[in-house]
């Protein structure tokens, strides 16, 4: 019985197939036509829609990828006011009445001529910072104890720079003045020495010097800053040089306060500065191709290279970090071919990318990284070398190393707070250039003196410290034959 049920199962399962079996077969069905129809126009009707969509999409893309590049400079301004700043506001400030948050920084720099080979004016420009509790109505003054000395204060947020010539002037006292309409808020005192173009002369037997400290990419690692700061304080300097990368993200204003004026102000004050502008420094303003208006490296910089005199030696300040461009070349060669350049004892050169750069990251190396800076080596390393100069400073790869190519010594001092070189980790060795004698693999800080033998005769020394102040490494630097 079981048997004859399973057959007659199978029978009516196979009625079922055959009966609705899709399409029937031979069977003239309107409603099928209809169907079938439908289905293709409803294919059709996705196809489309699906088309519409994504042109839908990329139309939005491209729109907010327009209203993003025109509004850029907004948003970075706005991040000013992030998180971060709030955070800021709140612990550092305190939402105290107005002040200055810190004592000036002073940097200097020169004012442009008219062409190339104008000889240029060196200016010094005093950079103070002030609280959050400042008004938009604040208006601020800087007076000066020489009548014959003046400026005009720019306000770039809470940047403010007063940019004075610097020409036969060598202590100056100045006082800051904030007020609102006839009421005081605040006053600030202070003084700058400049450094004079003449090398200190011995007196009273006493070995005097010209001190100049000297780092590079300190970046977000304030800390470790701070405490190479300190210790260059204990040199007592004539002239501070930053290297460049002073921060990690040139668009965060928190940190060009927190990570840079904050500890420079604070451990070194009013000594003069030397900067040379570094690529985390300004790679926003690279990719952007304009800087957004307060931009610090504007107010600290406005001339990406220049020169000046300080104790007979010539410093040259060039422009590494930017792209190429011809007219620092020109500025160069007009600039090796001046009496300055020539009558100088010694020529002292400051970059932040090194021309021969042996320690770096092998795979951002490899994707075009070794390209970076290359118009040092290839444009503005022969020039310097056939002019006779007698040491390059720069930074960029986070090693210290000393070489000497010719009669030019060359070295890398980019030590001065971001992660190391660590070969083996995020570091190898990419190039030999044959050069370098010495090499270090620690955060260090370097002090350029000008030292005054018994003979009379002067010297260009060279000594770096580790951030323990353990002495590493030291040379004297023989004075170039041109």
């Amino acid at each position: 019985m079981n048997t004859s049920r399973r057959r007659a199962k199978s029978e009516d399962t196979h009625s079922m197939k055959t009966k609705y079996r899709f399409p029937p077969p031979n069977i003239s069905d309107n409603r099928y036509d209809h169907d079938k129809k439908h289905i293709k126009k409803n294919r059709k009707l996705s196809l489309l829609h699906l088309i519409c969509s994504v042109g839908f999409f990329i139309t939005i893309g491209f729109a907010f990828f327009c209203l993003y590049d025109v509004s850029s400079t907004k948003m970075l301004e706005a991040r000013i006011e992030s998180t971060s700043d709030v955070i800021e506001r709140s612990l550092i400030d305190g939402f105290r009445s107005c002040h200055v948050s810190s004592d000036p920084v002073v940097s200097l720099n020169r004012r442009r001529g008219t062409s190339r080979c104008d000889r240029d004016e060196n200016v010094a420009i005093i950079v103070f910072e002030t609280s959050y509790g400042c008004s938009d109505y604040v208006t601020y003054s800087v007076s000066f104890s020489i009548k014959n000395i003046s400026c005009d204060v720019i306000t770039k947020s809470r940047l403010h720079t007063c940019m004075f010539n610097i020409s036969n002037i060598r202590s100056v006292d100045f006082e800051i003045m904030a007020e609102i309409e006839t009421e005081t808020v605040f006053k600030h005192k202070d003084t700058i020495r400049l450094p004079s173009t003449e090398i200190l002369k011995r007196t009273n037997f006493r070995s005097d010097s010209f001190k100049i400290g000297i780092v590079g990419d300190s970046q977000a690692e304030t800390t470790l800053f701070r405490q190479q700061l300190e210790a260059m304080r204990m040199h007592d300097l004539n002239l501070f040089v930053h290297l460049g990368d002073v921060v990690q993200d040139d668009s965060s204003m928190f940190e060009w306060y927190l990570n840079f004026f904050r500890p420079v102000s604070s451990k070194i004050g009013t000594t003069p500065m030397l900067y040379s502008r570094g690529n985390h420094d300004v790679d926003g303003v690279v990719k952007r191709r304009r800087y957004f208006p307060d931009h610090p490296v504007s107010t600290i910089s406005p001339n990406g290279y220049f020169a000046l005199t300080a104790s007979g030696i010539r410093f040259v300040v060039l422009d590494t970090a930017s792209p190429y461009d011809s007219r620092q070349k020109d500025w160069l060669e007009c600039e090796v071919s001046s009496s300055d350049w020539i009558n100088a004892k010694y020529r002292v050169v400051l970059t932040h990318i090194p021309p021969f750069i042996e320690y770096w990251n092998p795979k951002t190396w490899k994707k075009g990284e070794n390209r970076w800076g290359y118009f040092n080596r290839e444009v503005f390393v022969p020039i310097l070398e056939r002019a006779g100069m007698d040491i390059m400073f720069s930074g960029h790869s986070h090693v210290y190393q000393r070489g000497k190519r010719g009669s030019s010594a060359y070295v890398v001092a980019g030590g001065g707070g971001a992660t190391l070189e660590k070969v083996g980790e995020n570091s190898a060795r990419v190039e030999d250039w044959n050069m370098y004698d010495k090499t270090y693999f620690g955060h260090h800080y370097t002090i350029l003196s000008v030292v005054q033998e018994i003979s009379g005769e002067s010297r260009l020394v060279v000594q770096t410290y580790s951030i323990e102040n353990v002495l590493v490494d030291l040379f004297v630097v023989d004075e170039s034959e041109s």
